[in-house]
This record gives structure tokens, sequence and C-alpha cells, in this order.
């Protein structure tokens, strides 16, 4: 079982967090996408090596509050997509629908 800061996760609580891992880096690459933006142009602006952003946005890489705080200030998160974040974070989503809903809006 993965271990954090010393508390053993359950299966299930493992599969929560690939989960919210999935869905931060999908609403991130999406927001990369339209922005038409490359991984190298956003790593180098936020601090991040290229290869990290490209885990994160297929979700193989967990963020640190403060980097979702630097990400979403660089790509100008508007109101009603910290929401989405927050959803994400607190209720679960679901990529595929989510994600499209949120592509759709823009």
């Amino acid at each position: 079982m993965a271990k954090f800061k010393g508390v053993r996760l359950s299966p299930r609580d493992r599969a929560e967090e690939k989960t919210i891992r999935r869905e931060i880096g999908a609403f991130f690459r999406v927001k990369r996408e339209l922005l038409g933006l490359l991984q190298k142009d956003v790593a180098d602006a936020v601090g991040m090596h290229v290869s990290k952003l490209c885990e994160v946005e297929v979700g193989k890489a967990g963020l640190t509050l403060l980097r979702i705080r630097q990400l979403s200030r660089f790509y100008q998160v508007s109101a009603e997509e910290k929401q989405l974040l927050c959803e994400i974070l607190f209720e679960g989503l679901g990529t595929a629908s989510s994600m499209e809903e949120f592509r759709l809006r823009e």
C-alpha cells in the first residue's frame, strides 16, 4: 500500500487519488491547448521541467497546492474555472464528461 506521511492508503483511496490527478492534469492540459501554448512555454514560465508537466497532464504525477496556484495564475483561470477545479478536488467529476463540457464552453 502507498504511504502518505505515515498513513497507509487503501486501494480505494489510491484509486481516488489517481482519478483526481488525471482530472486536474486534464484541466490544465485543456487550458494550455485552448491558449495554444506548448508544454515547454508553460513549464519555463512556472519553473517546472517539461517532463514533469507532461506527467501532470496525463495524471502520472500530482501537483502541490502551490503548483496548482501557480498554474492557475499563469493560465488566468476564471472564477468559473476555479469552481470547476474545486469540484474536481472535493467532489470528483469524471474526466471524460467534465473536461469535454469544459472544452465545449470555451
